[in-house]
Order: C-alpha cells, then sequence, then structure tokens
C-alpha cells in the first residue's frame, strides 16, 4: 500500500527545502484553522454580505500560509503554485462562461459564486491541505499511508463539526464527513501530485463543490478509481523506456503509451502542420534506403518513407502502438514492426542508411546513452523531429497540461535555440533544422553522420 501510494504521491514529498519543524508549524495552523471554523458562524451570519465576508476572512488565512512560507525561506512551488498554461487557460474559461450568464440571466451570482468557492472554499484548503500541510506532514509521519488519513479525518471532521454545532445535525453525521473526507483528500492529492500543479485541484475541487456539492464524495470515489486505474495501466513514468521485454515470450508491460494508443493518432491529426511534418521527415529520406524508426508510435513516419524506402524497420516500446501501426501497414511489404531499447539496440553497426527517432529524446532519463546507440546504427543520415512546447500558449498549453495529467512527462520543452543545444551536446552533426509553424510548433532535424 504505502510503496503504491509513494510511486502516485512521491511528487508532493520531494521539496527539500521542508523540514519536520515545518510540520509542527502545519499542525499548529490546522489547529488554529479548526477552531476558526468553529467558531466563525457566530460572526459571519449567513445572509446579507455573507459571501464577501466569508471571501475576505478565508483570503486573510491564504495570506498567512503564504506569508509563513516565505518567512521560512520556502518558495511558492513548495505549496504547489507553479505557473502552468493549462490551468489558467481553463479558470479563465470558467470566468468567462460566468460572467456570459450573469449577463444573460442579469444575476451577479454566477461570478460571485464561482468567485466565493474559488477563494474561501477551494482556494483556501487545497492550499492549506494539500499544497502546505501534506508535504510538512510527511515529514513527521514518513508515510503517504498516516499523512492522508491524518489529513483527510481533519478535512473531514471540519466539514462535519461545524452543522453539529450550529445547524443542529446529528452527531453520527461526523463520521461520514471524516470518510468521505478521506476519499476527497486522496482525491485532490493524486490530481495535484499527477499535474504537478495545485491550481488544478483548486478548480477541480471548486467545480465539484459548486456544481454538485451532494454528490462530492460519489463524485469523488469515481475519480479515484479512474486515477488509480489509469495510474496502474501505466509504467511508474510515462517517459521511462528502460522498461524493454526482451524475452518475447513474456507479457509486454503496460506503460502511458499502450494506453493512449486508441486516441493516439487522432491526438497527432489536431495539429494543423502534422501533415506537413511527416512530409518534410519523408523528404530528407533517399531513395531505396534501409531505414530505422526508433519510438514509431502507430507507424505514421514510417508508412510514410516506406514509398520510397528500400526497407523499414519500425520499433517502438509499446506492444499497443504497434499492434495499431501493423493494422495500418498490412498491404505495405517492406516494412517491418519490432519492439526495441532505445538504450540497448540488438543491430549491428553501421545498419541502416537512415535512422529516425521522433519525438523521444526528451522523454529520456539518459538520452547521451540513446544518442550514442542512434549514431552507432546509422550510417549516412539521423533525423530527430520534436514538437516545440517551450512556448507554446492557448489551446496547446492546454493539451499539453491533459497529457502530462495523464502520465506524460517530459525531461525538457524545447524551443529551436534550446533544441539544437541539447543535440550538439549530445553529439550530433547538424546538416539541417526546418521549423513547421502551426497549432503545435515542430521541429525536423536532419544530422550527418559520416
Amino acid at each position: 500500500m504505502e510503496k503504491a501510494l509513494n510511486r502516485m504521491l512521491g511528487t508532493l514529498t520531494a521539496d527539500a527545502g521542508v523540514a519536520k519543524r515545518d510540520g509542527l508549524l502545519a499542525l499548529l495552523l490546522l489547529a488554529l484553522y479548526s477552531v476558526f471554523l468553529c467558531v466563525a458562524p457566530a460572526f459571519v451570519p449567513r445572509g446579507g454580505m455573507y459571501v464577501y465576508k466569508q471571501m475576505g476572512l478565508q483570503s486573510v488565512w491564504i495570506f498567512m500560509v503564504l506569508l509563513i512560507t516565505k518567512r521560512r525561506g520556502q518558495s511558492l512551488q513548495s505549496v504547489g503554485l507553479r505557473i502552468q498554461g493549462a490551468p489558467f487557460v481553463l479558470l479563465g474559461c470558467i470566468i468567462c462562461v460566468s460572467v456570459v450568464y450573469a449577463a444573460v440571466h442579469a444575476d451577479i451570482s454566477y461570478v460571485t459564486g464561482w468567485a466565493f468557492y474559488l477563494v474561501a472554499v477551494s482556494g483556501l484548503e487545497e492550499l492549506l491541505f494539500r499544497g502546505y500541510a501534506y508535504p510538512r506532514i510527511y515529514k513527521l509521519t514518513g508515510s503517504h499511508t498516516y499523512t492522508l488519513l491524518l489529513l483527510g479525518a481533519v478535512f473531514g471532521a471540519l466539514h462535519g463539526v461545524a452543522p453539529v454545532i450550529w445547524d443542529g445535525a446529528p452527531l453520527y453525521s461526523v463520521l461520514n464527513h471524516i470518510g468521505g473526507g478521506i476519499l476527497i483528500n486522496l482525491l485532490f492529492a493524486l490530481v495535484y501530485a499527477q499535474t504537478g500543479s495545485l491550481w488544478n485541484a483548486i478548480i477541480l475541487h471548486a467545480a465539484l463543490d459548486y456544481t454538485a456539492v451532494p454528490w462530492v464524495s460519489a463524485l469523488a470515489a469515481g475519480c479515484v478509481v479512474i486515477l488509480l486505474f489509469a495510474k496502474y495501466m501505466r509504467c511508474k513514468n510515462a517517459a521511462d523506456m528502460t522498461h524493454v521485454v526482451k524475452n518475447e515470450r513474456r507479457k509486454p508491460i503496460m506503460t502511458f503509451w499502450d494506453a493512449c494508443s486508441p486516441v493516439y493518432d487522432y491526438a497527432q491529426k489536431r495539429n494543423t502542420n502534422y501533415d506537413k511534418w511527416n512530409a518534410c521527415v519523408a523528404e530528407n529520406v533517399a531513395a531505396n534506403s534501409a531505414v530505422l524508426e526508433l519510438a514509431g508510435g502507430t507507424g505514421e513516419i514510417s508508412i510514410r518513407v516506406s514509398h520510397k524506402a528500400r526497407e523499414v524497420v519500425c520499433t517502438d516500446l509499446s506492444a499497443n502502438m504497434l499492434k495499431r501501426a501493423m493494422k495500418k501497414a498490412r498491404s505495405i511489404h517492406n516494412i517491418s514492426f519490432e519492439i526495441a531499447n532505445i538504450y540497448d539496440l540488438h543491430y549491428s553497426d553501421a545498419s541502416f542508411d537512415v535512422v529516425i527517432a521522433s519525438q523521444v529524446l526528451h522523454l529520456l532519463d539518459n538520452p547521451q546513452k540513446a544518442a550514442d546507440e542512434i549514431k552507432r546504427v546509422a550510417r549516412e543520415r539521423i533525423i530527430l523531429p520534436v514538437c516545440l512546447v517551450k512556448n507554446v500558449k492557448g489551446f496547446a498549453r492546454f493539451q499539453i497540461g491533459l497529457w502530462k495529467m495523464f502520465g506524460f512527462k517530459p525531461k525538457h520543452d524545447f524551443d529551436k535555440e534550446s533544441y539544437i543545444s541539447f543535440l550538439e551536446g549530445c553529439g550530433f552533426t547538424i546538416e539541417e533544422a526546418v521549423v513547421i509553424e502551426g497549432s503545435m510548433p515542430m521541429i525536423v532535424v536532419v544530422c550527418n553522420n559520416h
């Protein structure tokens, strides 16, 4: 159990600037916040300016947490407040829709409602419980299990005790809230850990509370099941290319790429420059060449170059990707498919005229080792295409955020200059670099391997 939680939530506790003393401080803050929630209804009764007063009080708490974080010499990233495009695009859409609804219905509550849940509810609770308290209390307990149970129980109890005190709710309802709190704590911790940004948990939390408060526990349960299933349907690290089936009789390991293979082609073709990119790669393959493609995915590039090459060997780590590639290439007789390890290729030296390694080097823990293997098996030319995602904005950034949420974890994000510098650092001799503009800019780098 603990090992599985560490795999899923380990990124939440990776900040070296957090000490055990911070864990004690987190417990003190939670205790003070608990007292505040229990007595706040006496000072801020419902009705009138309740929403605005509550947002003001909760904003003071947010400021306090951020101030303590900075005073302890820790960055805002240590509480999950990273600048990422996708959640801000989503947040902007929510705000725009709320404003439109408010204008159409002449009711400002559509805007104030979202503001209330984003600031006074989800903003503070996610910052305090998941962003601030989770990694710090983990330093005290040394266990994700105990940390989840403790924070979940406190989170649930806080939502159950106040109704008992002020609304006359039955005492046993606190137990229901504690159970739901543990489940919800796991859900939002998973969202934060898997996306790398607390903003995603804040937005999801606000959406669940604002749209279906009575069904939060049921929705949380479903989301947790989905996230757990998605996590176990792929490798520990989506970019880990070392899990390779060396013995074909063994069952292939399920990876992120296996899981996303059904939608991979659709996602790629959403890029307006995808066909131009493939055509550019094919143009740089000489007629009658022997071609090896590494990380070939569903075989789109291999199929494109097979019409002019003598033979094409399309390889990938993912068995599911290659199955789809084989179906698409049924009528092509000069192409074959193999599972291969980019770190340890079983081909002899200089055995291919052209080697294509598309969208792969930026995923690897050890790109230099892969580069050495690529150069070893290539006789004349190496083609290294990649998407330039470093400075993309708008929907493209949102799309990347979604992929990352479900396990796509590149080691590098490039623009043209940084990618060329990266390849030169790996020892490639660059002959030509062509940038193809579009919704997701791409670059095709051609290297001379004579």
